[in-house]
């Protein structure tokens, strides 16, 4: 299971990928009220990953079991108390066979960058760079690519800095 909070901690998210779902909480005082439960259809492994933009109004749920362990990442927007249905990132590409994308997911701060890992179980991996501009996600570039002989899990886990220009790929 993952955890993330917005900024300023008045709102949670917890993956719990058994379920194939993601809670968000919200904080008001000492009082924490679960707002909603994220699912998305087609995804598998939901909330394996999780990560909050900092104003908690943005979230983006890792699914690494999707589309037979090709993987997925999934973008929810908060509007009030009111959270989107999701909207899937396109899958990474060039992709690895199996790639399991979304094992490990980060966002800026603002919510319109986001980073995507994901290694297959020989171990290959990478990470994938993308950004929201017009209301539509689309791919910007792809980090750290191993071949499929590649052993170092790179995309295991990922971070993006708060202004999104500066990513950060962890390998095992």
């Amino acid at each position: 299971a993952a955890v993330a909070l917005s900024s300023d901690g008045t709102t949670v998210i917890a993956g719990a990928p058994g379920g194939n779902f993601a809670y968000v909480y919200s904080r008001s005082g000492g009082t924490l009220t679960l707002q909603a439960t994220l699912t998305a259809v087609g995804s598998s492994g939901l909330g394996t990953s999780v990560a909050l933009s900092a104003d908690g109004n943005t979230a983006l749920v890792g699914a690494p079991n999707s589309s037979g362990n090709a993987g997925g990442a999934w973008v929810f927007t908060r509007s009030g108390t009111t959270w989107s249905s999701g909207t899937q990132l396109p899958l990474g590409t060039p992709s690895i066979s199996s790639g399991r994308q979304g094992m490990a997911v980060s966002l800026a701060a603002s919510g319109q960058r986001a980073l995507v890992g994901g290694f297959n179980t020989s171990l290959a991996g990478a990470a994938w760079v993308y950004n929201l501009s017009n209301g539509v996600w689309t791919q910007e570039a792809q980090l750290a690519f191993f071949s499929t002989s590649g052993t170092d899990a790179q995309g295991s886990a990922v971070s993006l800095s708060g202004d999104g220009t500066l990513a950060f790929v962890g390998a095992y």
